[in-house]
């Protein structure tokens, strides 16, 4: 029952985020339609369509990389949704099969991952499983 609750509010929160999204760029375009059409244009309108028209497409894809970037942080909660999103965004919009820890400035923020064993556990940012220089994390290798 626990996971069909997470599971509704994760669906739920995608559809909103999406619906937003969409009236973020559609209402403005639409409005200055209709004042354009009815004799009531509005120089007003232009810079804000400007705006909000091609920002949208960045919304879909904040919109659809969110549960991804989400299932990576559950993996690496010390990582920040900005760095789970430049992974994210580098794998093509998927969970990406490995994760270089170090491509930040701040090395020590992203913990070991919550499945990794303690015997693999080292003080390096950067783990690989069961390889013996810990460079990366495959995720593949657990049934990413």
């Amino acid at each position: 029952q626990l996971l069909s609750r997470l599971y509704r509010r994760e669906i739920t929160i995608q559809a909103t985020s999406y619906v937003f999204a969409f009236l973020f760029t559609y209402v403005p375009l639409i409005v200055a339609m209709a004042l354009i059409t009815a004799g009531f244009y509005s120089p007003v309108l232009d810079p804000i369509v400007i705006f909000t028209y091609p920002f949208g497409g960045f919304l879909n894809i904040i919109i659809y990389t969110r549960p991804k970037v989400a299932s990576l942080r559950r993996d690496y909660p010390g990582c920040s949704r900005l760095r789970g999103f430049w992974f994210v965004l580098k794998a093509g919009g998927e969970i990406p099969e490995e994760v270089d820890l170090s491509l930040s400035c701040c090395q020590d923020c992203c913990r070991a991952p919550a499945w990794l064993d303690s015997e693999y556990e080292t003080t390096s940012v950067k783990y690989d499983r069961p390889t013996d220089a810990p460079k990366s994390i495959h995720l593949s290798r657990i049934g990413f």
